[in-house]
């Protein structure tokens, strides 16, 4: 009978999401891994099986964190959107590092299940943002005839590009800049 785990998941997670993030998915050595989570090289292994079991892992846990984030606080509509992307872009801005699903489908191992992952994020924020888009419908906020679903999904790729255009270096204030041109667009007049 195998030990009882003597660490906390989670927090190894935590710090796998940031060695990762910080370095992307090929330069980051198990060693790097170990320092960062305390674990040793077989105890990482035993647990999440190797460096790719333990990337994908840290991608669910990233999502997880941001999935459960509460959106609510960000209040109803257009606002609410135009509040979501910015703290999304300064934030980005202020780490120097774009989103972590980002960077790893540009320098992850760019297969299947990085791209699912990536792919279910676009997802989310689309579906989160059609909610936004109906709440300013309902609220008389929005641009008659504009197709909700259509800039939903614009904005869910809005952000990912974002997302690159940090990781390129462009500063804060022009990415925000287009985020209030963006949801102005929607506005009625």
């Amino acid at each position: 009978m195998g030990r009882p785990r003597e660490f906390d998941e989670e927090q190894v997670l935590d710090r796998a999401v940031q060695v990762f993030w910080t370095h992307g998915y090929e330069a980051t050595s198990v060693a790097a891994l170990e320092e960062a989570t305390g674990l040793g090289r077989q105890s990482l292994y035993n647990a999440f099986g190797g460096k790719r079991e333990l990337f994908l892992r840290s991608l669910d846990r990233y999502t997880s964190v941001h999935a459960d984030r509460d959106f609510a606080t960000y209040g109803r509509g257009l606002g609410a959107m135009e509040a979501f992307l910015t703290e999304s872009v300064q934030s980005m801005s202020d780490n120097g590092l774009c989103c972590f699903l980002t960077k790893s489908l540009l320098e992850g191992p760019g297969e299947g299940d990085v791209v699912a992952r990536c792919g279910a994020d676009v997802d989310r924020v689309r579906a989160r943002a059609r909610l936004w888009l109906e709440q300013a419908a309902d609220d008389g906020e929005l641009r008659s005839g504009l197709d909700t679903e259509m800039a939903a999904r614009l904005v869910a790729t809005h952000l990912h590009g974002l997302s690159v255009a940090v990781a390129a270096g462009v500063s804060a204030s022009p990415l925000v800049e287009g985020i209030r041109w963006l949801v102005s667009s929607f506005r009625s007049p």
